[in-house]
């Protein structure tokens, strides 16, 4: 689910000293994936920020995959300028077909997490070709030649999700 973002003034501490702080979480908050809470000065500079799962890596996994494979007869593409997307049920990828990259995940209308990746951790790289189709039951998006080059890499968007 995508985040909510909800400023409050938590009590005023001076440095080295402990409170209590109590938060207004949203009354959906189950459906989200985890919480994070910034602490900032009086200056509005980020002091720290904590991130607390709210579901193990399992749980997003099932709830990301049983969407896809209750849907598994529906995966489809249409490509609209160079942006390819990839339906199945209710999931929607979208891949940018200049560079490969993935540019957004849906699930029955919500974003996901996944955005703007693959990208290279050290240098660059160079793509030379983007292709796309139907390989058996999947739809893979191929970024470069994957058998040959260093920067070439595939996305398998499987009809199970």
């Amino acid at each position: 689910m995508s985040g909510s973002t909800v400023p409050f003034a938590g009590p005023a501490l001076a440095p080295g000293t402990a409170g209590q702080l109590t938060l207004n979480v949203p009354t959906d908050w189950a459906n989200y994936d985890a919480l994070r809470v910034t602490a900032r000065d009086p200056h509005g500079r980020e002091i720290y920020t904590w991130t607390w799962p709210l579901h193990s890596a399992a749980q997003i996994r099932d709830r990301v995959t049983s969407v896809a494979s209750n849907n598994a007869a529906n995966l489809t593409a249409g490509v609209n300028a160079s942006v390819l997307s990839v339906t199945n049920g209710a999931q929607v990828l979208r891949f940018d077909l200049i560079n490969g990259r993935l540019l957004g995940a849906t699930i029955s209308g919500q974003p996901l997490s996944l955005t703007n990746g693959p990208r290279p951790v050290a240098g660059s790289w160079n793509v030379t070709n983007v292709s796309h189709g139907f390989v058996g039951g999947e739809y893979v998006i191929t970024v470069n030649d994957v058998t040959t080059a260093t920067d070439g890499f595939q996305w398998c968007v499987r009809s199970n999700g």
